[in-house]
C-alpha cells in the first residue's frame, strides 16, 4: 500500500485534497476524528483515525507537505505536541531546501566547468583556423575535440555542390572499420532536391537541426533514409547546417551505431559552436583559392600586359631618332629613362641639310602608355611639318594647329623646344611651346646661356603665337637640353632636385668633356635620389659643338 501511495499523483489544483488545502494555505491541518468528517475526498489508501498534514515552507514559499496519520487509534496531540511537529518539519524544509540549493550549485559547477571547457577547446580550434588554411587539420582537431566531449562513432563533413545543386560526403571519420565498409556507397553527389538527397538534403535546405535519439525504422517515411538506417544500423544521428555569410553551404553529421546518443539542447548548442569553427575554415579556405585565382589571373595579366609594353617600348624606341652618329661637327648624347617601360617624353634629331641640325623634343602630360600613344600621334604630326617647314616658330604654329584639330577631344597638351642648329654659321635658331629653357655651357666663359622662348602649351589655343630667338655658339660649348621631370625628382627625404641644384652642378663642370659632363649630370641624380624610385619619365640631351 505504501509504494502505490507513492506513485500516485496528486495534482495541485485538486483543492479538495487535505494535502493540497495545507499547500496553498501555508497551515496545517489536524483532525482528531477523522472519521467523524464522514466520505470526504482523501488521499489515503486506508481510512485513518486521525490526521496531521503540516506545509514544508521555506521563505514564505510552500515546497510540500509532511502528513502524518493513526489508522489504530486516534491522535491525542496537546498544543505543545504539534509546536513540535512543526519546528520539526521546519527543520525538514530547510533541509530540503539545501539539499536542493547544493544540487542546483553543483549541477551549475559543472555546468561551468563544462562551458569553461568547451570554451579551451574552442579556443584551441580558433587558434589554429586563424593560422591554416589547412582543411584536414582543423577537421581533425575538431572531430577530436568534440569525441572527447560526446565520444560519437561517425563523424562526416558534407559540402554543397552549387553548379550541380548535389551533396557529397568531403571528410568522414569513424575508428569503426565496419562503418568504413558500409560507406563505400556513400561517397557519390547526392541531389538536394530529390528524394535521394534524404534527410542531409533537408537540413541544407531548410538550413534545420535534425537530431534523432532512438532511430526507428517503422518512424521513417523516406525510402532513401530508410535503406541508409537499415544497411548502416544506425540508432542515433545528429545533423547540423553549415551556414556562412547567411548561406548553408553544407552540413556535418554525427552517427553512433551501437548505442543512442542522449545530447540535450545544451549540447547541440555546444556542437553548433565548433561547426561555426567548420564554417570558418571553410570560408578561409574559399578565400584562399579565390585569393589563389584572382593571383594567377591577375599573373597571367600581368605577363600579358608586361609583354605588350614590351612590345610598345619597341614600338617607342623605333619612332625616337637614333641616326645621328654621322654629324661631324658635333656630338650627341642621349638619355632616356621612362618612368615605366614606355613614357611621355618625345625627341628627334634631324639633319636638314648638310650644315642644318634640327632637335626637338617634347613633353606629354602624363606618363606611362597613355602618354606614349600620344608621343606616336605627336610623331606622326611632326614628321609631315619638320622638313616642309624652315621657320621654328612656324613648324609650331602648324604642328599646334594640326594637333587641336586631329586631337582636341583628347584634352592632353604638350611642351615643346625646337632648336635649329646651323653648324657652318655657329647660329642656334629656337623656339619654345611652354617650355622650360635650356642651356647653352659656354667652354671658353665658363658659363651658362639661358635659352627661352615665350609660347603656349600645344594644343591649348587654336591661334596661338611662337616666338623665335638666335644665339651664336663656338667650338667647345655644349648643349643641354631636358624635360622638367630631370630637376622634378625626390629623394627618400621628400626633398626634390630642383632646377637650381641642376644648373649649379653643370655651373661648377662646365670644363668637363661633353660625355663626362652629360653622364656626370645622370649619376649627380641619381645619387641625390638614392633608393627612391624615379616619379617621372627622365630625357635629358647633351650635344658638343667640336
Amino acid at each position: 500500500n505504501i509504494h502505490e501511495l507513492q506513485r500516485r499523483i496528486m495534482p495541485l489544483s485538486d483543492k479538495n485534497l487535505r494535502v493540497v488545502k495545507a499547500f496553498h494555505s501555508k497551515k496545517y491541518i489536524f483532525l482528531e476524528d477523522f472519521e467523524a468528517i464522514g466520505n470526504e475526498k482523501t488521499a489515503y489508501i486506508i481510512t485513518p483515525k486521525s490526521i496531521l498534514v503540516v506545509p514544508l515552507v521555506v521563505h514564505d514559499k510552500a515546497i510540500g507537505t509532511i502528513s502524518m496519520s493513526a489508522t489504530t487509534k486516534k491522535l491525542n496531540l496537546c498544543k505543545r505536541d504539534i509546536e513540535m511537529v512543526l519546528t520539526f518539519t521546519e527543520q525538514v524544509a530547510n533541509a530540503l531546501n539545501n539539499s536542493a540549493l547544493y544540487l542546483k550549485l553543483n549541477n551549475r559547477e559543472k555546468e561551468i566547468s563544462r562551458a569553461l571547457g568547451e570554451l579551451e577547446k574552442l579556443q584551441k580550434v580558433s587558434n589554429l583556423v586563424n593560422r591554416t588554411l589547412d582543411l584536414d587539420e582543423v577537421f581533425n582537431v575538431i572531430v577530436e575535440e568534440l569525441r572527447k566531449l560526446y565520444d560519437f562513432e561517425a563523424f562526416a563533413l558534407l559540402l554543397v555542390n552549387e553548379a550541380t545543386n548535389t551533396y557529397k560526403m568531403r571528410k568522414f571519420y569513424t575508428d569503426m572499420p565496419m562503418a568504413n565498409t558500409l560507406l563505400e556507397d556513400y561517397h557519390g553527389e547526392f541531389l538536394l532536391d530529390s528524394e535521394e538527397g534524404g534527410r542531409i538534403a533537408s537540413s541544407i535546405l531548410e538550413n534545420q537541426v535534425y537530431y534523432f535519439d532512438d532511430v526507428r525504422l517503422k518512424d521513417i517515411n523516406n525510402s532513401v533514409n530508410r535503406k541508409t538506417v537499415e544497411k548502416l544500423g544506425l540508432r542515433s544521428v545528429l545533423i547540423i547546417p553549415i551556414e556562412i555569410s547567411g548561406k548553408v553551404t553544407g552540413a556535418i553529421n554525427i552517427i553512433n551505431f551501437s548505442s543512442s546518443l542522449n545530447f540535450s539542447e545544451s549540447d547541440i548548442n555546444s556542437i553548433k559552436r565548433f561547426t561555426a569553427q567548420i564554417a570558418q575554415a571553410l570560408h578561409n579556405s574559399k578565400l584562399y583559392e579565390e585569393i589563389n585565382e584572382q593571383k594567377r589571373l591577375l599573373e597571367e595579366k600581368d605577363q600579358f600586359i608586361t609583354f605588350e609594353l614590351k612590345m610598345a617600348e619597341k614600338v617607342q624606341q623605333s619612332i625616337l631618332s637614333n641616326d645621328y652618329s654621322n654629324i661631324e661637327d658635333a656630338e650627341i648624347f642621349i638619355k632616356y629613362e621612362p618612368m615605366q617601360m614606355v613614357g611621355g617624353d618625345f625627341y628627334d634629331i634631324t639633319r636638314i641639310s648638310n650644315n642644318h641640325l634640327r632637335v626637338f623634343i617634347a613633353d606629354m602630360t602624363g606618363h606611362g602608355i597613355q602618354a606614349s600613344l600620344m608621343t606616336m600621334l605627336l610623331k606622326a604630326e611632326y614628321e609631315k611639318l619638320k622638313k616642309s617647314i624652315i621657320a621654328s616658330y612656324e613648324l609650331l604654329r602648324e604642328l599646334n594647329k594640326s594637333y587641336i584639330e586631329h586631337y582636341s577631344h583628347l584634352n592632353v597638351f604638350f611642351t615643346a623646344f625646337i632648336i635649329d642648329i646651323y653648324l657652318s654659321r655657329n647660329k642656334i635658331v629656337y623656339s619654345s611651346s611652354g617650355h622650360h629653357e635650356i642651356f647653352l655651357v659656354k667652354h671658353n666663359q665658363k658659363k651658362i646661356e639661358l635659352l627661352k622662348s615665350a609660347g603656349r602649351l600645344i594644343g591649348a589655343i587654336p591661334d596661338a603665337d611662337f616666338q623665335q630667338n638666335d644665339i651664336v655658339f663656338e667650338k667647345g660649348d655644349k648643349l643641354v637640353l631636358f624635360t622638367d621631370r630631370m630637376y622634378e625628382q625626390f629623394n627618400t627625404y621628400n626633398e626634390i632636385f630642383g632646377e637650381e641644384r641642376l644648373y649649379r652642378y653643370i655651373q661648377e663642370n662646365t670644363q668637363l668633356p661633353a660625355k663626362e659632363l652629360h653622364h656626370s649630370v645622370y649619376n649627380e641624380l641619381k645619387n641625390f635620389i638614392g633608393e627612391a624610385e624615379i616619379n617621372d619619365d627622365l630625357l635629358l640631351i647633351t650635344i658638343d659643338f667640336k
